[in-house]
């Protein structure tokens, strides 16, 4: 059996933040360049007009942006590790450290997400989560929790292991659920007792994604009247669309209302099939996740799965696979996705930003987030054209910084 990888970079330095700041020479949103002006943990105010040097000599630092695209912060709302983390691995410092490389890829907010597990073992992964939460992390702001599974059907396991797969247990779930932390479940609709718990969680506000699932186009429709809002990793692991049984894709490609995820690392979904899905539901409700896993970041090689999963990873050629060569997540991070997607569909960054940030934001029900307005949360990226990461603020506070990016007062 292999050790579990230690990621081999230092944690980021903190960088002060001084209690107002403005960033200039920017494409906000990727569009015309202006400034914006950041004050706390909100933004305050911007404008395509020249700043002037009055409001410049008013403010505690100034960043130039030298022309690059200034975003709302990416919010990855399906992510299970990276830099030699896993959330299943139920400790504390290795979220804040998923926090930190989070940060450094764009992303502002994550949602920790699990997998089929033993109950022990997801129970101990958001006990984890829960101490985490409750102290100062370094990076990205941990949102709560992605239960994706054990409530899946192991005809669709993917990478997910068969034998945890069970259905819902009221017992089990009730008890997660009361922890408060859980903001979306994966779950397959076709059962039963599984469509009880979407109506259950819809009644709590707790978002529920159709996923891992065998379920037919009228079985999505159904769970959709039922509290179903979303769909898990659309084309992955699911029923195929055909022209006599369009599947759960189908329902993904027609269904109205629907969030759609997508993985847009052009392993898991074709280039092609990406442009349909954009083309189908625009960047009002695709949303962009990595469903990232811990060898994100990592060097090619063998990895464990994790400390309660014995299977190994092979990682090589940009995609993380079970020896059996199944997909299993990915070692996509979340600007990559954007670039991607910029890539295949061809349409700019000012109209495909929204994937990112400001639709998954909407997803969960997120108040004042995921856009560049005033009063909203300073959830900030800023990204070169090549959509590398420069910058990253998290409720104003800066903390990734590229070396060559232009600061003052920092």
């Amino acid at each position: 059996m292999l050790s579990l990888p230690v990621y081999n970079q230092d944690m980021p330095k903190p960088l002060s933040t001084p209690p107002s700041y403005l960033i200039i020479n920017a494409k906000l949103s990727g569009g015309r360049t202006g400034w914006l002006l950041v004050n706390g943990q909100k933004i305050s105010s911007f404008s395509h007009e020249p700043p002037g040097d009055c409001l410049i000599e008013a403010v505690g630092g100034v960043i130039d942006a030298g022309g690059a695209n200034l975003l709302p912060g990416l919010i990855d709302i399906h992510t299970h590790g990276g830099g030699g983390r896993e959330v299943m691995d139920a400790d504390p410092a290795a979220l804040a450290e998923l926090s930190a490389f989070y940060a450094s890829h764009g992303v502002c907010a994550f949602l920790a997400t699990t997998w089929a597990a033993s109950p022990k073992a997801i129970s101990s992964a958001l006990e984890a989560i829960q101490t985490a939460a409750a102290r100062p992390l370094p990076g990205a702001r941990l949102l709560g929790v992605h239960l994706e599974g054990p409530y899946l059907n192991p005809a669709r396991s993917g990478a997910q292991n068969p034998d945890k797969i069970t259905r819902a247990d009221p017992a089990s779930a009730e008890a997660w659920l009361a922890s408060g932390l859980v903001r979306l479940i994966t779950l397959a609709p076709e059962f039963p007792k599984n469509l009880d718990l979407t109506r259950r969680c819809a009644r709590l506000g707790i978002r529920v994604s159709a996923g891992h699932t065998d379920a037919s186009y009228e079985q999505i429709l159904a769970a959709q009247k039922a509290g179903l809002t979303q769909i898990t990793h659309t084309f992955n692991a699911m029923s195929p669309f055909n022209h006599r049984a369009p599947g759960a894709a189908g329902a993904a490609l027609e269904l109205p209302g629907l969030y759609c995820e997508v993985i847009a690392d052009l392993v898991h979904v074709h280039p092609a099939a990406l442009r349909l899905l954009y083309r189908l539901r625009g960047p009002d409700e695709l949303i962009l996740i990595s469903d990232s896993i811990r060898a994100a970041g990592l060097a090619d090689g063998r990895y464990p799965i994790g400390p309660d999963d014995p299977r190994l990873l092979v990682v090589q050629d940009g995609a993380a696979r079970l020896e059996d060569g199944t997909l299993a997540g990915s070692i996509l991070t979340l600007e990559k996705a954007l670039f991607n997607l910029k890539t295949a569909t061809g349409r700019p960054l000012s109209e495909l930003w929204p994937t990112a940030s400001r639709t998954p934001a909407r997803a969960l029900g997120l108040q004042k987030t995921g856009d560049l307005q005033p009063g909203y949360r300073a959830d900030l990226t800023i990204l070169d054209d090549s959509i590398a990461v420069l910058f990253t603020a998290v409720g104003g506070k800066a903390v990734f910084a590229a070396e060559d990016l232009v600061l003052r007062g920092f």
